[in-house]
């Protein structure tokens, strides 16, 4: 007992030093309450054990070891200055820990590392930024290219031959314009596609068709891929898309339709209006994944297609929107413009004509200063009345049934007689075709019928 009354009487950092264990460990324990209660992690007391954390970790006694651990974990968890001791208490729990046949202390030495790469990590990035904030604000120009950048390299050349005439805000232009893609190196597909991909793909069970999919979808997930006939592999992707009732190999072939079209870009506007009115037709599908490949799909297809620079690529793709909107109706491709150039859409390449414009053969009203005037919107009640002598009256009676399979019917109905050919052979009186449902929208099961030129 006089021994041990001895040693208590020390100061925290004595007693972990001690040549007795037991003294030790009093001394891990209350240096673990201590460093848990120290509030600023740039108070002086800290400094104090700077030197003792590794001992902490490299006690000899396996009881007081767990202890020593644990109150180096916390030193490291809130001292500013534990960023100083990475190097020799990692080493000491390489050593002495990680070889113990106790899992607390095995566990306690991989935190211990992990904290130590949170801080490491926290330290260099604070290095760079404050690098970063020594670097130009102009942007950078590229002086070195690759071998698929040839025609970019000799553009640049070009530039600098005839001299730097252009001010800052060219040259920043000019940085601007070079796109990351560009500077990746295409990858070859084709070749790479299993051999019996034919076989698979049409194959009774699903799980051969999946791993036929699988495979390609590997392929396509390179950012960047090598021209060639893609023609037989996407009319393959689309046929799955259009009609396996899987639905898990419908959002498969979804997401490889989406990366080649990433991968291609310009140069998938070939297939583009193969396949988008076979993805805008398969949203009638509900289940969330199955939505969320389609949407990456036609997102990818339309934003890499329609806000292209070429114009012949951008006609491409505007065909293909052209034939969605025909397919499925302007409102239900709205939704997948809205990060679409607008100067692009104003193009007469941009297919049909933007609201309150005059539609091919439709008559413009103008004033004296030849302004355009757009038609003035119909009421709600007229519209009701023009729609009941269109539509059947079950259908309207229909739509606000509190049965979803009798409001499902009538939307059916509704769509029958809206169909092209049924609706160009409808007779809707005095001559002048002015009445068309041109946009639908279903809210809480009721339509809203706007009025519109035909």
């Amino acid at each position: 007992m006089g021994d041990d009354s001895e040693w208590m009487k020390l100061p925290i950092d004595q007693k972990c030093e001690h040549k007795v264990w037991k003294a030790r460990l009093n001394g891990y324990e209350e240096a673990l309450k201590l460093f848990q209660k120290i509030e600023d992690e740039k108070s002086p007391e800290w400094g104090k054990y700077l030197g003792l954390i590794k001992k902490f970790v490299t006690e000899s006694n396996a009881v007081a070891q767990l202890k020593g651990l644990e109150a180096a974990l916390a030193f490291i968890e809130n001292a500013h200055v534990a960023g100083k001791t990475t190097g020799e208490v990692v080493s000491g729990v390489v050593t002495k820990v990680f070889n113990q046949p106790k899992a607390r202390a095995k566990e306690l030495g991989m935190d211990i590392c992990l904290m130590y790469i949170e801080i490491e990590k926290a330290e260099v990035l604070k290095e760079l930024e404050e690098e970063w904030v020594k670097l130009p604000s102009s942007p950078p120009k590229q002086t070195r290219f690759l071998r698929s950048q040839q025609d970019l390299k000799a553009k640049f050349e070009q530039q600098q031959a005839q001299g730097d005439q252009s001010d800052g805000d060219e040259e920043e232009e000019t940085a601007a314009a070079v796109d990351p893609y560009d500077l990746l190196e295409p990858v070859e597909i084709l070749s790479k596609m299993p051999k019996d991909f034919d076989e698979k793909i049409e194959a009774k069970k699903w799980q051969e068709r999946k791993e036929a999919l699988e495979a390609i979808e590997t392929l396509t997930k390179n950012p960047k891929l090598e021209n060639g006939d893609y023609g037989d592999l996407v009319r393959s992707l689309k046929k799955v898309v259009g009609k396996d009732a899987n639905v898990m190999l419908v959002s498969l072939a979804a997401k490889c339709l989406a990366g080649l079209a990433s991968g291609l870009r310009k140069k998938f506007g070939t297939y583009a209006g193969q396949v988008v009115p076979t993805i805008l037709e398969k949203f009638k599908e509900k289940k969330p994944q199955v939505v969320q490949a389609l949407q990456e799909a036609i997102d990818a297809i339309f934003l890499t297609q329609v806000n292209d620079s070429a114009p012949e690529v951008r006609d491409a793709a505007f065909e293909a929107l052209g034939t969605a909107m025909k397919v499925v109706g302007e409102k239900a491709v709205n939704p997948f413009l809205a990060d679409l150039d607008k100067l692009k859409l104003d193009k007469p390449s941009a297919g049909p004509p933007k609201k309150g414009k005059a539609a091919a053969g439709g008559k413009t009203k103008k004033t004296s200063d030849s302004k355009e005037l757009s038609e003035t919107e119909l009421s709600a009640e007229v519209c009701e009345e023009l729609a009941a002598g269109v539509l059947p009256a079950s259908c309207l009676q229909q739509l606000d049934s509190a049965n979803w399979k009798e409001r499902l019917a009538s939307m059916e109905e509704f769509q029958r007689v809206m169909s092209p050919i049924s609706f160009l052979s409808l007779n809707l009186g005095d001559g002048e075709p002015r009445f068309i449902l041109r946009s639908k929208r279903m809210v809480k099961g009721h339509i809203h019928i706007h009025h519109g030129t035909l």
